[in-house]
């Protein structure tokens, strides 16, 4: 049954005069409640004197609301504190009994209430009585995670500082087979890969994972609408299919396996260990994962076995079966503009990109081993990692790279008419550049960095530039040039600043500066 609105409640306070407001503000009564009693009051004629009549009330309610009455009385009553008792033996499931209530209302020609319905008011009476509602748990269908509250600490024998060290807690509920790992972050990267260390040990992965509402793993939990995940937390629930399911906002029973594992976790766990000095990250991992093992294989309280023994008998065999590679980790870099070369750079060196995307942005994603090219979303391009000690190299794949005429932006026709109209050495320098590489168009953003430099100095600078940097090395570049042309500036600037308020420039100067691309 809905909730009842207080109707003797609301009628004795507007008996004492008592205003609208303030009834709704002290009982926490809806104001349209409290305004449709007392309409329905003066219509009986109980207001605004009284008295309030002599029923129970279930029959003042009726009085004042037979309307409700009558849509809440079209299936057949349950007796829920029954229904709670009878939870408590074993084998007995809310699904059971829905299905004795159904049997027993067809028999005596009444309607029975859907499942859902019934599930309903069973969750409204055990929140009206302060109850936790009883949940099935199913083997292998559910995952709860959090970090722990408590946290640990070892001292760096290099520093002599304490470090912070966080706990990461899983509890597989129907077996309460726990899972905790220590780090020294609870940033994204460890909330991530605590997750595939986590599968691994179970050696499967459940149906749902129940996770707090973290901005690690969380973007936004309207009341009403989309819960959005972060982009990496979304993969890695795809990775393992499996559905990543955020408790409600001030909803702590939702997730109360877990909150009662980080407090075995703590007490199992940070509590035997409070006394042990750790030197390192290594050996406070070692003994938290020693003590693990000691809360898993230890004997239930109220039940037969140990959390080890339930999940080996009746939960390893329900979990899906893991990926046959693990997740991994991967950092982002966001809005990557494609260049002209059709490559992207990270960490000083190239990657190709499919022609199509030229001149887009782009988001990247790294792992140890790859990275990974996404546009909107959508996976466009995998390369191989280079090494972290090469720079200014190239992962290029040749089908990537533009065919015939579809190439506009930039070619290496349209690249030497732009150098050949500033000058013949100009011309050789980038045609020495764009030789530079197997694939041309490599070496469109070496060139056009130096054909740029117009923006700064006049043609006739880097014409003169091009020629003394051509006397001195076979193939200049980007930065032999800007150096020469830097240093006759400042050449020319000790030689006509003549006056304390320095040198003037003419319109010419302010004409080739900040020029563009006269092609």
């Amino acid at each position: 049954m809905a909730r009842k609105i207080n109707v003797r409640k609301i009628l004795d306070e507007l008996i004492k005069k008592a205003s609208h407001n303030s009834i709704a503000s002290s009982w926490h009564i809806s104001k349209h409640s409290v305004s449709d009693v007392a309409a329905k009051g003066l219509e009986l004629g109980i207001l605004p004197e009284g008295p309030v009549p002599d029923m129970d009330d279930d029959s003042l309610y009726k009085l004042f609301f037979p309307e409700k009455i009558t849509a809440e009385e079209v299936h057949e009553p349950v007796d829920f504190e029954k229904v709670h008792e009878e939870l408590n033996r074993p084998g007995v499931t809310l699904k059971l009994l829905w299905k004795e209530y159904k049997v027993e209302c067809i028999c005596n020609g009444k309607n029975a209430m859907s499942y859902q319905k019934f599930c309903r008011r069973y969750n409204t009476y055990c929140s009206s009585k302060g109850f936790a509602s009883h949940i099935e748990h199913k083997a292998g269908d559910r995952i709860e995670v959090d970090w722990s509250g408590p946290t640990m600490h070892y001292t760096s024998p290099e520093t002599g500082k304490r470090v912070t060290v966080y706990l990461f807690v899983a509890d597989l509920v129907c077996s309460r087979l726990a899972y905790v790992e220590p780090t020294l972050s609870m940033d994204e990267a460890n909330w991530i890969q605590c997750h595939v260390n986590m599968w691994n040990y179970y050696g499967g992965v459940s149906r749902v994972l129940v996770c707090d509402n973290l901005l690690t793993g969380v973007q936004h939990h309207p009341r009403e609408g989309e819960i959005i995940l972060t982009r990496e937390y979304e993969r890695l629930a795809e990775h393992y299919n499996t559905a990543i399911l955020p408790c409600q906002v001030k909803k702590p029973r939702q997730k109360n396996s877990t909150e009662n594992t980080v407090y075995n976790a703590a007490l199992s766990i940070i509590a035997k260990l409070r006394n042990v000095e750790f030197r390192s990250f290594n050996e406070l991992r070692k003994a938290v994962a020693e003590k693990l093992e000691e809360l898993n294989n230890q004997p239930f309280e109220k039940r037969i076995g140990s959390r080890r023994s339930d999940f080996e008998a009746n939960e390893r065999a329900a979990l899906k079966q893991l990926p046959s590679v693990p997740y991994e980790v991967g950092t982002w870099c966001w809005s990557r503009k494609v260049q002209p070369n059709c490559h992207i750079s990270y960490n000083k060196n190239w990657y190709s990109v499919p022609s199509k995307y030229l001149g887009q942005s782009v988001d990247l994603r790294v792992t140890t081993t790859e990275v990974q090219v996404f546009f909107k979303s959508d996976l466009i391009k995998r390369h191989l990692l280079l090494p972290p000690d090469v720079a200014n190299s190239y992962s290029t794949d040749p089908g990537d790279m533009p065919k015939g005429a579809g190439f506009v932006e930039w070619d290496s026709g349209r690249i030497m008419k732009w150098a050949y109209s500033i000058g013949p050495s100009t011309a050789t320098v980038v045609e020495r550049i764009l030789a530079s590489k197997v694939i041309v168009e490599q070496a469109f953003n070496s060139a056009l960095a130096v054909l740029r430099l117009t923006r700064r100095y006049s043609k006739e600078a880097l014409e003169k530039a091009s020629g003394e940097a051509l006397s001195k090395f076979a193939a200049p570049r980007y930065q032999q040039i800007k150096a020469i042309l830097a240093s006759d500036m400042s050449q020319d600037s000790k030689a006509s600043d003549t006056s304390p308020k320095g040198m003037l420039m003419g319109a010419e100067y302010f004409k080739n500066f900040g020029g563009g691309d006269n092609d």
